[in-house]
C-alpha cells in the first residue's frame, strides 16, 4: 500500500494536481479498504444505540446541516470542500456521536465543522452561535473535545516522521519545490 501510495503521489505532484486532489490521495491511501466487513458488522450492533443518541441530537434542537450548505458556503467557512468533510471525519476515525463531559451531544461532523470554523477565521465563539446553534460555552466544550480526541488518537503522526513512512525528508522537500512553483 505504502509503495502504491508514493506512485500515485508522484504522478498527481509530476502532473501538477491541486493540494486538494493530493490531500484525497493521501487520505484515501491512510484509510485504505481497512477491513469494511467489521465496519458492517459494528454497524449491526450499534444500531440500538443509535435510536437513543438520536432521540438525544433531536432533543437539542440543532439546525446545523452539512448537505444543506453551498459548496462554497463550505470551502469559505470550513477550508475543505464539501465531499472532504466526510473523508476528513473517516480519516481522524471521529466516532459518529459525540458525548462531552459537560453532556453535550453532537455528530462527529459537525463537531469537525465547529472545530475548522473556529481554526479557519479569527472569530469569537459567539459569533458561530448562528451557525450551529449552541451557546458560546458548548462550543468551547465541542472544540476542547475535538482538539483533545485528534491529540490524543494522532499525534505519533506529527511528532515522529518515522510513524509516517511515506513522508520523509527527501518527499516533504518535493512537495515543498511543487508548492513554490504552483504559486
Amino acid at each position: 500500500m505504502q509503495f502504491k501510495m508514493e506512485q500515485d503521489l508522484e504522478a498527481l505532484i509530476l502532473a501538477g494536481a491541486s493540494d486538494e486532489d493530493i490531500e484525497f490521495v493521501i487520505l484515501y491511501h491512510i484509510l485504505g479498504d481497512e477491513d469494511e466487513d467489521e465496519d458492517e458488522d459494528e454497524d449491526e450492533d450499534e444500531d440500538e444505540g443509535e435510536d437513543e443518541d438520536e432521540l438525544i441530537l433531536q432533543a437539542q434542537n440543532q439546525e446545523f446541516y452539512l448537505e444543506g450548505m453551498s459548496e462554497a458556503d463550505v470551502k469559505t467557512n470550513f477550508r475543505f470542500s464539501k465531499q472532504d468533510i466526510p473523508v476528513l471525519v473517516n480519516a481522524l476515525r471521529i466516532p459518529d456521536i459525540i458525548h462531552t463531559d459537560n453532556r453535550n451531544t453532537v455528530t462527529g461532523t459537525m463537531a469537525l465543522c465547529i472545530l475548522l470554523r473556529r481554526l479557519a477565521h479569527p472569530s469569537r465563539l459567539k459569533d458561530l452561535q448562528p451557525m450551529f446553534n449552541l451557546s458560546p460555552q458548548s462550543l468551547s466544550q465541542i472544540i476542547n473535545y475535538m482538539i483533545t480526541f485528534i491529540i490524543e488518537n494522532h499525534v505519533h503522526l506529527l511528532t515522529d516522521l518515522r510513524n509516517v513512512p511515506w513522508l520523509n525528508e527527501e518527499r516533504m522537500k518535493t512537495y515543498a519545490e511543487v508548492n513554490l512553483l504552483s504559486i
